[in-house]
C-alpha cells in the first residue's frame, strides 16, 4: 500500500512546462559554454513559482524526499463557456464529467509541475518511478498534488506477472 508523504492543492489555470533550448556562448576567458533556456514564457514562470509556493506550505520546512517516489497530478482545466448553460450558467449536465482532450498536452504540464517541485519536494526528477497524470475541466482551475512512496512489492508483483505472461507466449508458440 501507498504511503502518501504530501498532498496539496494549487490553485489557478495551470501551464505547460516550454520547450528547452541551448544556446552556445562564448564565456570571458574565451572558452565556449552553453546556456539552456526555457521558451515557456510569463505565464509558465508565474505557474511554476505558485506551484513552488503552495509546496513549500506543504512541506512545512522539512527537507525535500530521498526515496524513490510516485507522483499524482490532477490538472483541473478551465471549462469553455459552451460548458455551461445559457440560461442558468451552471455547468451542463452533460459536460459535467469532462476530460481534457484539448491543448496543453499532460506531459508538458506536467514537466512545469515537476521543474518547480525540484530542490522542494525532491532533490531531482530521477526520483520519479511512476507518474499519474490527469486533466479535466473543473469550475475551480488548478493541480492537485500527490506524492507518495513507491511500492517496492507493487513493482515485483507486474515484473512477475510480466515474466509469466512471456514465459506463457513463449510455451504456447509452434517450435
Amino acid at each position: 500500500m501507498k504511503e502518501h508523504l504530501l498532498q496539496f492543492f494549487v490553485p489557478g489555470i495551470p501551464r505547460p512546462g516550454g520547450s528547452k533550448r541551448a544556446f552556445a556562448i562564448r564565456k570571458k576567458d574565451g572558452s565556449i559554454g552553453v546556456r539552456v533556456a526555457d521558451m515557456g514564457g510569463n505565464l509558465t514562470m508565474t505557474w511554476r513559482s505558485t506551484v513552488a509556493d503552495f509546496a513549500r506550505q506543504a512541506m512545512q520546512s522539512h527537507e525535500p524526499f530521498t526515496q524513490a517516489i510516485v507522483l499524482e497530478v490532477l490538472f483541473r482545466m478551465p471549462r469553455p463557456k459552451a460548458h455551461f448553460s445559457h440560461r442558468t450558467g451552471e455547468v451542463s449536465f452533460r459536460y459535467e464529467l469532462c476530460l481534457c482532450t484539448k491543448r496543453p498536452d499532460a506531459t508538458k504540464l506536467l514537466r512545469a509541475v515537476e521543474d518547480a517541485l525540484s530542490g522542494i519536494v525532491w532533490h531531482d526528477d530521477a526520483q520519479i518511478v511512476k507518474q499519474y497524470v490527469w486533466k479535466f475541466y473543473d469550475v475551480n482551475p488548478g493541480a492537485f498534488i500527490t506524492v507518495s512512496n513507491a511500492d517496492v512489492f507493487e513493482v515485483l508483483q507486474k515484473r512477475k506477472e510480466h515474466v509469466y505472461r512471456e514465459v506463457q507466449r513463449k510455451l504456447t508458440q509452434d517450435p
